[in-house]
């Protein structure tokens, strides 16, 4: 709770100054004074005995948690039973105007006094921001798992505007997660008066309405939500749930394998493996997914079977030379695997230790890891039930068929008496077992490679920590080079009669070269809006919004820190291209900005940071320089014109060119 009341005072106290101009230090002092004393407040509740009752009984599977919704059994899903208290109390007609403005408040009032004196939810004053400001911080708290703060802006955000359906949408999901659908009803339903048929409120209406038990309201709201868009991802798994309770496991099957085309969500996730059997998860996101290369067997192929006598010599050089590095190789992986792994473990824990109050796992979360281990499982599950049986029948068919060739080859070569004609023999018997040998050798990496390349690059999003992402590649890349291993076989009929050449010619076999990058690219991805941008690397997140003040909320997976900055910024832009909701362009701006930065709950250093950029708005690349003065960081310079202007005119200076190549250079 600590981070959310520390994060929404820091917007609320520092924007109160920031229409007056550049603030005073005594204003700067005073903001941070307060920030200490809502910190100081934010320890004594984590710490008071009545929390940590709540933690432990959070833990033992019963309470209420701050820290986000309580874990349930994901692989059995079940409908409410009917509330009819709950219904009775909802109004005859929906709210709006005066009516809404007077329910809202009472809601506001109740819940305010209630969430003070169980969990001592400071109540902040929003009077000097606008609702929409309100209502993203809403958002915000409650994607960081902070409800009782989220109910309570989102409450304040549509009793000021209860005309704006989109405020009034926000603050119904919101209630609804937070367990309450009676009000997120009643506020839902005069968002639809304000937008008929958007597909996002008769979701949110039909997820409340099932929550309550009313099925008959609740099949209504969601089949709208589907009408207008046919691949929701809730929408469809919840409708499945309704199929499943009148026993249309047909109709549950197609509204379930329309929820993963949409999105994936958990529970569309196990209701496909009850509902169809050898379901697999990657038929439903083939058209999204482009499988990545890490090794690529046509530039490093297996060497070529040998097919005549002559060449049996200068073969076995090379195969004995491409085994030998494989070997090499594979044993260099193993050993950086065990020393990555052992890394990553011992970062994992250190954070694990050093996690204080505020503090949650949550924070350390690569983007994607639930679909991430759903798709391992998936790969895991087709190669038990099915992939390996195929490399299996392969490999038995393979060696049956090259004993019949030798055993055919041998009954034969008794037979010959000349050179010539034991040569011939020999030599269209390697052919037809060179045939049989490159079929197994492309049924086997057929089936393997995509096991190896889609394991490498969904176990890439399964962990915060590069270490553990690199000892997982390296186990998973060593397994794949014994396969290699394993199918770098030819045949080899000698002749006994000393008439074939016999010159050896050793070849060298180059190193295979394998390497792990982000999925995401090194740049990651940007999704442009209307007043801001959202960028996503493997790295870090980051939230940019408002044009005269900018507002920066960054997150980094690796080492849990938060760093909010805010502060005035001014842009120029280029003409758009609009496509839906994205925007493409050029924008160059400045801004100076004071930021802090969270840690475990722990303000760790604050300061002033100073930026110029130019910025491909829909491209996740963008030219910036400029500089951050910290309290405990220092002065830090960014790559880019201010510092190259610096270190040429200001530096040590470079070293001299030698002008003439005869004289040796002096070396003191």
């Amino acid at each position: 709770m600590k981070e959310a009341i520390m994060g929404m005072l820091f917007l609320c106290l520092y924007t109160s100054v920031l229409p007056q101009g550049r603030p005073s230090q005594a204003q700067i002092d005073s903001v941070f004074k307060n920030l200490r004393n809502s910190q100081r407040v934010a320890d004594s509740i984590m710490h008071s005995p009545k929390m940590q009752q709540m933690i432990k009984d959070s833990k033992a599977g019963s309470g209420y948690s701050t820290g986000g919704a309580r874990r349930v059994d994901t692989t059995s899903y079940k409908l409410p039973p009917r509330n009819g208290g709950a219904l009775a109390a909802l109004p005859v007609k929906p709210l709006s105007g005066a009516s809404l403005r007077q329910y809202i408040t009472g809601v506001d009032k109740k819940l305010t006094a209630a969430f003070g004196k169980a969990y001592h939810t400071p109540v902040v004053n929003t009077d000097k921001y606008s609702p929409s400001m309100v209502g993203n911080a809403a958002a915000l708290a409650a994607a960081m798992g902070y409800l009782d703060q989220a109910v309570l802006l989102a409450l304040k955000s549509v009793e000021r505007s209860p005309d704006d359906p989109t405020l009034l949408n926000n603050a119904g999901a919101i209630l609804q997660k937070a367990g309450a659908p009676v009000p997120a009803i009643v506020i839902l339903e005069s968002a639809l008066q304000q937008q008929p048929g958007n597909s996002t409120v008769t979701n949110n209406l039909g997820q409340a309405y099932l929550t309550l038990g009313d099925k008959k309201k609740a099949l209504g709201y969601l089949q709208q939500c589907v009408g207008s868009c046919p691949n929701h991802p809730l929408a469809n798994s919840s409708l499945a749930m309704l199929d499943l309770d009148r026993g249309d496991r047909s109709s549950a099957l197609r509204h379930v394998e329309s929820s993963l085309r949409g999105a994936f969500t958990d529970k569309a996730y196990h209701l496909l493996y009850q509902l169809k059997q050898d379901a697999v998860l990657m038929d439903y996101f083939k058209q999204r997914y482009k499988q990545p290369e890490y090794f690529n067997e046509n530039k490093y192929q297996l060497p070529p079977q040998c097919e005549s006598v002559a060449d049996i010599s200068k073969l076995t050089a090379r195969y004995d030379a491409y085994r030998a590095m494989l070997e090499k190789v594979k044993r260099n992986f193993d050993e950086e695997g065990k020393e990555e792994t052992k890394l990553g473990k011992d970062a994992i824990l250190q954070k694990a230790r050093s996690m204080g109050a505020g503090s949650y796992l949550g924070n350390f979360m690569p983007p994607f890891m639930e679909l991430a281990n759903a798709m391992l499982m998936d790969i895991s599950l087709r190669m038990s039930r099915g992939d390996a049986d195929v490399i299996a029948r392969s490999q038995n068919r393979y060696k049956q068929r090259i004993k019949e060739l030798e055993d055919e080859y041998h009954q034969r070569e008794r037979d010959m008496k000349s050179c010539g004609a034991r040569i011939e023999l020999a030599n269209s018997y390697m052919e037809k077992m060179a045939v049989e040998t490159r079929d197994y050798q492309k049924e086997y990496l057929r089936i393997y490679k995509d096991f190896y390349l889609d394991n490498a690059y969904w176990s890439f999003f399964t962990t915060f920590d590069p270490h553990m992402r690199r000892g997982e590649f390296c186990r998973l890349t060593s397994s794949f080079l014994s396969v290699l291993q394993q199918l770098a076989v030819t045949h080899f009929l000698p002749v006994s009669l000393d008439c074939a050449a016999d010159e050896k010619q050793k070849g060298d076999a180059d190193e295979v070269q394998v390497k792990a990058d982000c999925p995401l690219g090194d740049d990651g991805i940007e999704i442009p809006f209307i007043i801001g941008k959202y960028s996503l690397n493997c790295e870090r997140q980051e939230i940019e919004f408002g044009e005269l003040i900018i507002v920066n909320v960054s997150h980094k997976f690796g080492t849990g820190e938060t760093i909010l900055a805010v502060g005035p910024g001014v842009a120029a832009h280029t003409p758009e291209l609009k496509a839906g909701p994205l925007q493409f362009g050029v924008e160059a701006g400045l801004k100076g900005q004071v930021f802090l930065d969270f840690k475990n709950g722990s303000l760790m250093d604050w300061g002033g940071v100073f930026e110029a950029e130019l910025d491909l708005k829909g491209v996740a690349h963008e030219f910036k320089t400029g500089y951050t003065l910290g309290a405990n960081s220092g002065l830090q310079m960014e790559e880019g014109i201010v510092k190259d202007l610096i270190d040429d005119n200001l530096g040590p200076p470079k070293e001299a060119s030698q002008m003439n190549k005869n004289v040796k250079l002096y070396k003191p």
